[in-house]
């Protein structure tokens, strides 16, 4: 892999894992303050671990999505001062 190629790998990564943060923070203010009484319906499913894993993989994707793409999308701006 040249220069080129692994720094915007880096880029890429290190947006993901901001999103994930976020997602991360999210998901658990959505589950202690149970929000919609999602905590509650997480827990009382018969399996409360695979309920908690799709809802957090489903928040990963999205913010770690919207992360990437708006690093992308920032890097075409220019200041114009």
């Amino acid at each position: 892999m040249d220069a080129q190629a692994r720094k915007a790998l880096e880029f890429l990564l290190w947006h993901l894992a901001a999103g994930i943060g976020g997602a991360l923070v999210l998901g658990g203010l959505v589950l202690w303050f149970d929000i919609g009484r999602l905590r509650t319906l997480i827990w009382s499913t018969g399996e409360p671990v695979l309920a908690l894993g799709l809802f957090l993989f489903g928040l990963f994707v999205t913010f770690g999505g919207c992360a990437m793409a708006a690093g992308v999308m920032a890097q075409g701006r220019r200041d114009r001062r």
